[in-house]
């Protein structure tokens, strides 16, 4: 009988052995994992904030290429603007030596046709000054 309350004492050790050790597994687990977790908090606070700046600095780079797309299309369209201006006024210019032209062209004919009378006027006379000798 002795050796029974031995024997059931000694599986009461163990039970309580197992338990205990069982306990203190589950207690370092969980001290492991909350260290774990305190660890990785400042990584995941870190991978956070560089995330929402990467996504700012896209956003960001997105506004410059589209402010820059609407600059190149107001630069296009000034450029295009001023080669029409340009245009029409070369075209006036163009229209007026023209018409300059043809106004001088018609003064030298008109020279020329009064030259021209007033040379055979002068032929006349000398032609009757010499008929009249």
């Amino acid at each position: 009988e002795k050796q029974a309350a031995v024997e059931e004492a000694r599986l009461v050790f163990e039970r309580e052995k197992h338990e205990l050790r069982r306990q203190l597994e589950e207690q370092a687990r969980r001290q492991l994992q909350e260290q774990e977790e305190q660890l990785l908090q400042p990584l995941q606070t870190a991978q956070e904030q560089l995330t929402a700046k990467l996504s700012e600095a896209e956003r960001a780079k997105e506004e410059v290429e589209e402010a820059k797309q609407k600059e190149l299309a107001r630069l296009q369209e000034e450029l295009k603007r001023r080669t029409q201006d340009l245009d029409t006024r070369l075209r006036a210019k163009e229209a007026e030596l023209q018409k300059e032209k043809e106004e001088t062209r018609k003064l030298a004919e008109d020279e020329k046709a009064m030259l021209q009378l007033e040379l055979d006027s002068v032929s006349f006379e000398l032609k009757r000054k010499k008929e009249a000798h």
